[in-house]
């Protein structure tokens, strides 16, 4: 029996020690190139399936679960494979001392004739023959051996062959099957491989473009003061984002409404134009309402609130758009403007 080359397993360590490289760099969210994994993969399936045909050469009824089971398969056939340690017996031989007298001539024929000598013997040998007691033999025929045809030897060898080549054909199968599986597990993992690639270079693009964007707020508000018809605010929006906001739009409204109203009456729809936003700056603004007497009496007495509805749209530099809402209020017994509990979103 032959012994598996011991570069059969380290073939098969080293093929995957680029894959679970890779995998290590993809835990750790760095690039990696898929085509090139799943050729080292494709690699490491080539040298299992050669160690797969190496050890079913050797044991054609193995079968394994795991790299534990695969080693001790390997171990297994080391040891058939060593010489065996046993010496040949020996056997104690008298101390024999035998002359062949010069006349003795050994003639060719299917027989032998007769050999005559001498024998002497060192010491006493129990036993019949006569050759252990220093006779002389004469005439003495030998007949050649003829070997006779074995029946069970060849029932045997015919059954060893039969044997070999049913385990040859099982071994077979078990190739191919285990390609047609390797295969369509190879076809699964390049799926996901490629998925995972796609949707980690997604989420990168989108981190990078939420972190790069530009951000417009509402930063400051201050109250201006009442006349008999009227009041105002200051507003200051600002791009707290690392890229200009473009196209830049600001729509705003003023109403008078009672002290615990939660929400606007009407959305802003008058749109005032105001541009591109770098990184940074500051677009300042005044909005002014007018109302009745009696509404600023109110507003006097803290019995109303005047509130100031913002509504901002704007693009960032990848294109996307963004809306803001922003709301505050103000009534006499406040030192300063209050955000609203409702209509505050960015996004």
């Amino acid at each position: 029996m032959s012994s598996l080359p011991p570069s059969a397993l380290a073939s098969l360590d080293d093929s995957l020690a680029l894959p679970f490289a890779s995998v290590d760099e993809l835990r750790a969210a760095k690039s990696i190139d898929v085509p090139e994994i799943i050729e080292q993969l494709e690699t490491a399936a080539e040298s299992a399936q050669a160690l797969r045909v190496l050890v079913s050469a050797e044991l054609p009824e193995a079968s394994w679960q795991n790299r534990e089971e695969l080693e001790a398969l390997l171990e297994e056939i080391r040891k058939r494979a060593q010489p065996s340690s046993s010496a040949h017996p020996h056997f104690p031989v008298s101390t024999l001392e035998t002359a062949l007298e010069p006349e003795a001539v050994v003639q060719t024929g299917s027989t032998l004739p007769a050999v005559e000598y001498s024998a002497h013997t060192s010491g006493e040998l129990v036993g019949t023959n006569p050759l252990f007691y220093g006779n002389t033999f004469t005439n003495v025929s030998m007949v050649p051996l003829r070997p006779e045809p074995d029946s069970f030897q060849s029932g045997q060898s015919r059954v060893t062959g039969w044997i070999t080549a049913i385990g040859a054909l099982i071994a077979a199968l078990a190739v191919v099957c285990f390609g047609i599986s390797f295969e369509r597990q190879m076809g699964k993992l390049r799926t996901q491989l490629t998925q995972s690639s796609e949707a980690r270079t997604q989420m990168l693009q989108d981190e990078m473009r939420t972190d790069q964007r530009a951000w417009v707020g509402l930063t400051e508000a201050t109250v201006r003061p009442l006349t008999a018809n009227g009041g105002g605010f200051t507003i200051k929006l600002q791009n707290t984002g690392k890229t200009p906001a473009l196209d830049l739009q600001v729509a705003d409204v003023a109403t008078i409404e009672d002290i615990d109203q939660s929400g606007p009456l009407q959305e802003p729809n008058v749109t005032a134009a105001a541009g591109n936003l770098m990184p940074g700056a500051i677009y300042t603004t005044d909005v002014w309402f007018t109302t009745s007497p009696d509404a600023v009496a109110g507003l006097t007495r803290d019995r109303l609130r005047a509130a100031n509805y913002v509504y901002i749209t704007y693009k960032d530099v990848f294109q996307k758009p963004h809306a803001t809402k922003a709301c505050f209020y103000w009534r006499k017994s406040l030192p300063r403007v209050k955000p609203c509990d409702r209509y505050n979103e960015l996004n």
